[in-house]
C-alpha cells in the first residue's frame, strides 16, 4: 500500500468517526425533542378534556354539544302505562 492510499484510508476513518459522532448528537437531540413534545401533547390533552364536572370551571364554559349528565331517578316497573282495560275514561270536551 502506498503512502497516499494509507493517508486516504486514515482520512476516511476520521471522517467516519466524526460522522458517527454527529449522528449520535443528532439522535440525542431528536430524542430529547420528542420527549418534550410528547409531554406537551399530554398536558394539552388533559387541559382540553376538562369541563365543569372535573375542574373549577363554571358550567357555562362547557361545550354546547355536551348536555347535563342526568342519572335516571325512576326505574321502569314493567307495567304498561294507562288505565284499566275497559274503562272509558274522561276527557276534556273539545
Amino acid at each position: 500500500m502506498t503512502e497516499l492510499e494509507a493517508k486516504l484510508i486514515q482520512i476516511i476513518v476520521e471522517m467516519s468517526a466524526a460522522h458517527a459522532e454527529a449522528m449520535a448528537n443528532l439522535t440525542a437531540s431528536l430524542t430529547a425533542t420528542i420527549t418534550e413534545l410528547t409531554a406537551r401533547i399530554e398536558e394539552l390533552s388533559a387541559r382540553l378534556n376538562r369541563d365543569s364536572s372535573n375542574s373549577s370551571k363554571p358550567p357555562s364554559s362547557n361545550p354546547p354539544w355536551t348536555g347535563p349528565k342526568r342519572s335516571p331517578t325512576r326505574k321502569p316497573s314493567g307495567r304498561k302505562p294507562g288505565g284499566q282495560p275497559g274503562h272509558s275514561g274522561s276527557h276534556a270536551s273539545r
